[in-house]
């Protein structure tokens, strides 16, 4: 039973295919609310690795913007909302 959930789960996502567009000119934006342990400090070392290459690759325009709230929920959801209000395409929130 379980082979064929995950049959079934297989051939439903190859059916549905891929859709390929043109982010090049796409903004994404970073939100964090906490930096202050070896485990955040290597997830943001990570993130500007992994985005510094997809910038020089022009996969995307800019992922230049991480902030940290300071573990406060009022301050991320404001800075949330500011990165919406400068533009920014995609927003990746670790909260």
């Amino acid at each position: 039973m379980k082979k064929l959930l995950v049959l079934s789960a297989l051939a439903a996502m190859l059916a549905s295919g891929t859709a390929l567009a043109d982010t090049s000119g796409k903004k994404i934006a970073f939100s964090n609310n906490y930096a202050g342990n070896s485990w955040r400090q290597a997830m943001l070392d990570s993130y500007g690795i992994v985005t510094k290459k997809a910038v020089e690759d022009k996969v995307v325009a800019a992922a230049d913007v991480f902030t940290t709230a300071d573990k406060e929920v009022p301050t991320q959801a404001a800075q949330v909302q500011n990165l919406i209000l400068q533009g920014y395409d995609a927003i990746v929130i670790n909260a």
